[in-house]
């Protein structure tokens, strides 16, 4: 079976903040990522690997990914080159002028030196020109006398970026797209990590969205990722398992409701009547036990845990809201999340007696890294009670502790989902080397139902499964918020939609579980649901 090897960041500047237990140290370089990255395309693609594995070793079957970030140590260089010398399979990407020490590669490939602050980078090659990477892409160069042989090249993207016709393309010289020594494919660019990047939050997408298609960027990307795979290390995609589907319907679609702090029962109503079924996420308020009594009635729906992620206004800040006519005022607040506030939350929805099943993000912000590292908290803490999150769509994404920046903070419009991969996928945890042990998915919000048809129909080259989660807020359902009838029509209109099409319609908590737990059987992935 192949494998997802990979050399942990030894030398980083990093983050720190507090997290679950302490201090928590977190690299802010992109490159970390990699691992994730290869794991999640490939699951995107429907070819499920064991989980990446820190260092080589002597026992190493099949063909291998190698992520570096760091330089291999002397045992690790010879191992590398036994594997080679057997003619394994090795595509490597990351930091790769650490196999500069290498018999054949020597002082021929360097790092990249020229300063691109903000561009992008395109793959040139056999098929066309490819988005390939975001900024802080580690790009390396080949000397020209090196015996390595190339193919493709690397082009930067400066200027205009949002613009495919007017970017500017800027040649980097001597930047090979990938380079092949007998089994060894050097891949340039680190498209693995802008990958896992883009996925988690890492990065934003916003200034690349005109590059695809908007809504199944992430998708999109992960098509052409496999194509470039197979292309230029052909052993290696020769070796992966074969592509199959996950054990769910080609296109199913997920039905959440943010009780928040409504009563109101139209859309459980409605999936009742229909024989349907859907997550509602509990808020911890004055109305859980209301829900809680009320989805013990209709064992078909799921409850779940709607987590808040910044400060809940006051009573007062309500009041005068409402007689000043003013926005009752939510702002940001880190401690929700960090230093074990998510955890703490979910303890007491637990002791409360909402399900914990699935975790569901309530209010507006995102904050990165600290959001991924108490998701992952909470799967640790409740490793067979919690299945998954879905946390990461539209959100103001504060990143680094810097909610002002303009570099590290944006906002996703409506209907962007920021994270566009419609199937559940996996966090990397930067700080523990480690792909999270619970689900992650992205959602669309309030959308009509013509914007429903069209995602339902829209369809990604070699992309097995679509998950689409939809939700709907009680609160709106019959007021003015989003349109003058509310979005009790539209409601209906798109469960009629989904019935008329004999679209697959499942609670998250199901989507899960059909996707099983892998990380739990080592490598063997059969647990993967396929």
């Amino acid at each position: 079976m192949i494998s997802i090897r990979f050399t942990p960041e030894s030398d980083s500047f990093a983050y720190r903040f507090q997290g679950g237990s302490g201090t928590v140290t977190w690299p802010r370089d992109l490159s970390v990522l990699g691992p994730g990255g290869v794991w999640n395309l490939f699951w995107r693609l429907g070819q499920p690997l064991p989980e990446p594995v820190s260092g080589l070793d002597g026992g190493t079957k099949g063909a291998i990914f190698l992520h570096l970030n760091a330089p291999l140590s002397g045992n690790e260089r010879t191992i590398l080159q036994g594997i080679l010398n057997c003619d394994t399979p090795v595509l490597a990407s990351g930091k790769p002028t650490g196999l500069a020490s290498l018999p054949g590669i020597g002082p021929f490939i360097f790092p990249d030196s020229e300063p691109r602050p903000y561009a992008g980078f395109l793959a040139r090659w056999e098929e066309g020109d490819e988005f390939l990477a975001g900024s802080g892409a580690a790009v390396f160069r080949y000397g020209v006398d090196g015996p390595g042989e190339r193919r493709g090249q690397v082009v930067a993207l400066g200027g205009e970026r949002q613009s495919p016709a007017r970017a500017l393309r800027i040649e980097v010289p001597d930047a090979p797209l990938a380079l092949r020594f007998g089994s060894l494919v050097v891949l340039n660019a680190d498209p693995f990590a802008a990958f896992q990047g883009w996925l988690q939050g890492h990065q934003s997408l916003l200034p690349w969205v005109g590059w695809r298609h908007r809504m199944f960027w992430l998708d999109e990307q992960a098509s052409f990722l496999g194509r470039l795979v197979a292309r230029v290390a052909p052993e290696v995609s020769a070796d992966l398992p074969a592509p199959t589907s996950l054990p769910l319907p080609p296109v199913t679609v997920v039905l959440r409701h943010d009780l928040d702090e409504s009563r109101d029962r139209s859309f459980l109503d409605h999936e009742i009547a229909g024989g349907l079924s859907a997550t509602h996420a509990i808020l911890l308020d004055k109305n859980r036990r209301y829900w809680i009594n009320t989805l013990q009635a209709a064992p078909a729906q799921e409850p779940a845990f709607h987590y808040t992620s910044g400060s809940i206004p006051s009573l007062l800040d309500r009041v005068l809201a409402r007689f000043q006519r003013g926005v009752v005022p939510i702002s940001p607040d880190v401690f929700s999340i960090a230093a074990g506030g998510l955890l703490r939350q979910v303890r007491q929805a637990r002791i409360a007696g909402i399900g914990i099943t699935t975790l569901h993000r309530h209010l507006g912000y995102l904050y990165y890294p600290e959001t991924v590292e108490a998701l992952g908290a909470a799967f640790r803490a409740y490793p067979d009670e919690i299945l998954g999150s879905s946390s990461f769509f539209r959100a103001r994404v504060i990143r680094w502790g810097e909610p002002v920046s303009g570099v590290n903070a944006d906002v996703g419009e409506m209907p962007d989902s920021q994270f566009p991969l419609w199937i559940p996928f996996r966090l990397w945890d930067s700080a523990r080397h480690e792909l999270h042990r619970g689900w992650e998915i992205t959602l669309v919000m309030e959308p009509e139902p013509e914007f429903v048809h069209a995602l339902l129909h829209e369809r990604v080259a070699s992309l097995p499964n679509i998950v689409l989660p939809i939700v709907f807020h009680p609160a709106h359902a019959v007021t003015r918020t989003f349109r003058s009838a509310g979005t009790l029509p539209w409601f209906r209109d798109i469960t009629d939609l989904l019935r008329r099409e004999q679209v697959g319609v499942m609670t998250l908590r199901d989507v899960f579980a059909a996707c099983g737990r892998p990380w739990m059987r080592g490598s063997d992935v059969t647990g993967a649901g396929w």
